[in-house]
């Protein structure tokens, strides 16, 4: 009986864990649905702009009528501007998933379930809130500080923002003389760097091999064309400032680094990381893309999901939250 006794509590514990593991998917299949409608509405209202600011830069087909025979008033040049920009809303630091108290405050404010919340703030910072307009971004982004979250608002980087990539560099007395990959020149001063993010980056490549096929009907050997697909750890480093953007990779010749030069790309970097330190006055140091090899961000694009993270890390520098 005894032994009876506890399969029935066993299947019982297992039916138990079985619907609720059935109703957190079910949140989530909702989740997910609630977002995918608002990002259709704001597509949709994107669209809508996007038409009526063609209307009005596009030259009307059919010719202005006459003017009168008075001279009309000179028209003001309008100074608005009619750019289109989508923000980001992301938490920097995350409360206890515990504290229902601040949980309950922070989903009041962006209107979300506290299961649909949880859910998002399962991962590490930055943790993106929402995807909205930029001016209501920044709009919540003040409200939210006011109830004591560290949050920044940003906009959505275009896919066409990349850093500068670093062929080669020198160090001198007062910064860094750099080579870009098109062979561009820049000096940049130890002052003006003043974020670093070591990162790794999981990237996956495909070749194309020939492989010989045997059987035992034809006595000659086919080939035949097969896809192999490879992942591969690159490790990187960006360096942040006003108006600076640049990346450090294993394809950067690191003999500017003198003395302090290495034999593997990874501790050049953290080489470059430890001169950046001694000599950047203001320079601050996020480890944290160093240990994510695989990043995703919600409601972000996950080919630009490091670049997206860096620049949320780079905007809670520039808010004073790093």
């Amino acid at each position: 009986m005894s032994e009876t006794r506890e399969l029935r509590d066993r299947l019982e514990r297992t039916q138990v864990e079985l619907r609720q593991s059935k109703e957190a998917l079910t949140k989530l299949r909702a989740h997910y649905a609630r977002e995918r409608e608002s990002l259709e509405r704001q597509l949709e209202q994107a669209r809508r702009e996007v038409a009526e600011l063609r209307a009005r830069l596009e030259p009307t087909s059919a010719p202005p009528p006459p003017p009168p025979v008075a001279e009309p008033a000179p028209v003001p040049v309008r100074t608005e501007s009619f750019t289109l920009s989508t923000g980001l809303l992301a938490l920097m630091r995350v409360p206890s998933l515990e504290d229902e108290e601040a949980l309950g405050r922070l989903g009041r404010t962006l209107r979300m379930g506290l299961v649909d919340l949880r859910l998002r703030l399962g991962k590490p910072p930055p943790v993106v809130l929402a995807r909205m307009p930029l001016p209501e971004a920044r709009r919540v982004r003040d409200s939210l500080r006011a109830e004591g979250f560290a949050v920044v608002s940003g906009e959505l980087l275009s896919r066409l923002a990349t850093p500068l990539g670093v062929r080669r560099f020198s160090v001198g007395p007062t910064g860094l003389a750099l080579e870009g990959e098109r062979g561009e020149r820049r000096e940049v001063r130890w002052e003006d760097v003043r974020l670093l993010l070591p990162g790794k980056r999981l990237v996956a490549t495909t070749r194309t091999e020939t492989e010989i096929v045997k059987d035992g009907f034809n006595r000659r050997p086919r080939t035949r064309e097969v896809t192999v697909r490879e992942d591969d750890v690159h490790p990187f480093l960006w360096a942040y400032g006003e108006g600076l953007w640049l990346s450090f990779t294993r394809d950067t010749d690191f003999a500017g680094l003198g003395a302090r030069r290495e034999l593997s790309a990874f501790d050049n970097m953290r080489a470059l990381v430890n001169l950046l330190r001694e000599q950047a006055p203001r320079v601050v140091v996020d480890e944290r893309l160093a240990h994510t090899p695989r990043l995703s961000l919600p409601l972000v694009d996950p080919e630009r999901a490091y670049e997206t993270a860096g620049e949320l890390l780079w905007q809670s520098v520039l808010d004073g939250l790093l």
